[in-house]
């Protein structure tokens, strides 16, 4: 991800509108001006977060006049963002209805969960596509059905397993191009997977928007955000975070009050401990204590943290994030040879390559 070309000042100010609900650590001083405000929204949709500014903005009015100017600039952004989940959100609530009449319960994960969850969701968070979990047992079925109502499966679905993949190949709306994948767990790796899906269907809950689709609980939607931005998106590795990820933790402890040894104990279970305590000393080295998340422990996880939140604005050069993720593929392949067969299988799908030399690629970046 890069954010070389970005200016302190705009970092600063993205920074600001998204800790504005906090005047104790305000950091937008001053008007910003036309190249700033463009080169921020630029940032912040590169991180996810550009719904998220106008709420800052709206706070922000009280404080300096000049922000009542600029509001109608982040509102035209909150309002197109609103309007796309819209669709997201009832295209999540049509994907459930017609696993339901098939017979396989679904729970919508990570973004589709935030919009069933509050309706305010609808104008701040960013979503690219739909995550549903179903049974393992049921995750043919469930697709075939979607198939049968006109969404067509972007690779082929033979070639996703198990044993390698915790998703379905993702599947494609025709009408609009939405994409939904069908999860049987978390993450990819069964063993770095801190919450098993038989757990987050007992204790799923109903949608306070629309009481026929499930949720899961806000413990596992807080280890699921982190386990993704830490393990799956390889944030740890990285020594990166993601805005985004930071304004859903935020959200989520804002919303509920959330059992933390739960959540500390699901990392703990799956040795992730670590990626855990950094993500939290990430977010108190951007934005300050909050008594709604823990003091994290560990001089390392700080180090973490202080180090993600200075590649904002000084990222790792791509020679340095290659090396680092040589490093990734060479501890997992050492600790567990049978991920070889992972790329065994990918070498002889070309479509699958192509997904793994993308998404490598963009990891460089």
């Amino acid at each position: 991800m890069k954010t070389a070309t970005y200016s302190p000042d705009a970092i600063d100010l993205v920074l600001g509108l998204l800790g504005a609900y906090d005047e104790s650590r305000l950091r937008v001083r001053g008007a910003p001006s036309a190249s700033e405000l463009v080169s921020a929204l630029r940032f912040a949709a590169l991180h996810g977060v550009s719904g998220c500014l106008a709420g800052g903005a709206r706070r922000l009015q009280q404080t300096a006049p000049y922000w009542t100017q600029l509001l109608p600039f982040f509102e035209d952004v909150e309002t197109r963002n609103r309007e796309q989940n819209a669709k997201l959100k009832e295209t999540t609530l049509s994907v459930l209805h017609v696993l339901a009449a098939a017979g396989v319960t679904g729970v919508a994960l990570k973004g589709a969960a935030f919009l069933l969850d509050d309706s305010t969701s609808l104008s701040w968070r960013t979503l690219g596509d739909i995550d549903i979990l179903v049974p393992t047992n049921n995750v043919v079925a469930a697709a075939e059905a979607l198939i049968a109502r006109g969404y067509r499966p972007d690779y082929n679905p033979s070639a996703y397993t198990d044993a390698y993949h915790h998703h379905y190949a993702p599947l494609r709306s025709a009408p609009d191009g939405i994409v939904v994948e069908l999860h049987t767990r978390l993450l990819r790796d069964r063993y770095r997977t801190p919450v098993v899906a038989e757990e987050i269907f007992a204790k799923g809950r109903p949608s306070p928007t629309a009481p026929h689709a499930l949720i899961p609980s806000p413990e596992h939607r807080m280890v699921h955000l982190i386990a993704h931005a830490q393990i799956s998106d390889w944030g740890f590795v990285l020594n990166r975070v993601v805005l985004k990820d930071l304004a859903d933790a935020m959200a989520l402890a804002e919303r509920f009050t959330l059992d933390w040894s739960r959540i500390s104990h699901a990392f703990r279970l799956c040795g992730a401990e670590d990626a855990f305590e950094a993500f939290l000393c990430a977010r108190l080295e951007i934005f300050g204590s909050d008594p709604s998340f823990p003091e994290p422990d560990g001089k390392g996880a700080r180090r973490w943290g202080k180090c993600a939140a200075t590649s904002l604005y000084k990222p790792p050069t791509r020679a340095q994030t290659g090396v680092g993720i040589l490093k990734h593929y060479i501890k997992a392949f050492a600790t567990n040879p049978k991920r070889i067969g992972i790329i065994w299988e990918t070498l002889k799908d070309p479509a699958r390559w192509q997904l793994f030399v993308e998404t490598n690629r963009r990891r460089l970046q």
